[in-house]
């Protein structure tokens, strides 16, 4: 384990801004973790942090990969609103984006719908899951990976060419080490936590990540979850967070899919 992380440390950096929180050295995905814990009856903002993930998943059922110790990666526990649900990506996107920034003086952007971006390559994904009982959704969880101390030898030949990480960054633009993960942890959920709680504004939410759109008013390419293509150019998102394409004098809503700007590999 990594001298950064420990159960002693993620509790006192997320004092007053998390719930209880459940740190392992390895696991398979702090997904499953969340679920299985929100399905025994984990509270609101429960947290679980792991140093390294066996079976660390992303959209689509990819993987997620990192070397031990070189990520962040956790899972919140939620117990939505049920007008909150659509926006829960875009809101973690926007709460990991600034918490980024606050901890690193980076500047991250946000790649739809689940992506954040430094230097034109992806620093961190997002991954939302629920758990439904009934007609209802009792728990959805937000889970994040963020590559840290990461080097480009640690990516797969296939990832590396898009990936990036903070290390990496903070280096290039002479801001040395990243902080410990337990506090760009605590710096991702006050960020969140100040969205989602009381100030919850999805207006306000949207136009942040307008702002940080590194798609919105670019020619992009989606590809769909049934292999279906899009081109056109992003022109904005919609109330609950889907993408606005125009494309040959029409706009279409796209409210999942694979993002490529065009004239990229």
């Amino acid at each position: 384990m990594a001298a950064d992380l420990d159960l002693h440390k993620l509790e006192r950096a997320l004092a007053g801004i998390a719930g209880p929180v459940r740190f392992v050295e390895e696991t398979g995905s702090t997904n499953s973790d969340a679920l299985d814990w929100a399905s025994e009856g984990a509270p609101e903002k429960a947290v679980v942090v792991a140093d390294y993930q066996t079976a660390g998943r992303g959209r689509w059922g990819r993987s997620w990969e990192a070397p031990p110790g070189s990520a962040l990666l956790f899972s919140l526990v939620l117990r939505p609103r049920p007008d909150t649900v659509s926006l829960l990506t875009t809101l973690a996107g926007v709460a990991c984006a600034a918490g980024l920034r606050n901890a690193t003086e980076l500047e991250p952007g946000l790649k739809w719908p689940n992506d954040v971006i430094l230097g034109g390559r992806k620093v961190a994904g997002i991954l939302v899951e629920t758990r439904v009982a009934g007609t209802g959704i009792t728990a959805a969880v937000v889970g994040m990976g963020i590559n840290v101390s990461s080097r480009p030898d640690d990516f797969s030949p296939e990832v590396a060419a898009t990936a990036t990480s903070l290390a990496v960054e903070m280096e290039a633009s002479g801001r040395g080490e990243p902080p410990d993960r337990a506090v760009l942890l605590a710096a991702i959920l006050e960020q969140f936590d100040h969205r989602y709680g009381g100030e919850w504004s999805p207006p306000h939410l949207l136009e942040e990540a307008t702002g940080l759109s590194v798609v919105l008013g670019r020619a992009v390419r989606i590809r769909s979850p049934q292999g279906d293509v899009i081109e056109g150019v992003a022109k904005g998102l919609t109330a609950d967070g889907a993408l606005e394409i125009e494309s040959g004098g029409s706009v279409s809503v796209v409210d999942s899919g694979e993002v490529q700007r065009l004239g990229e590999p």
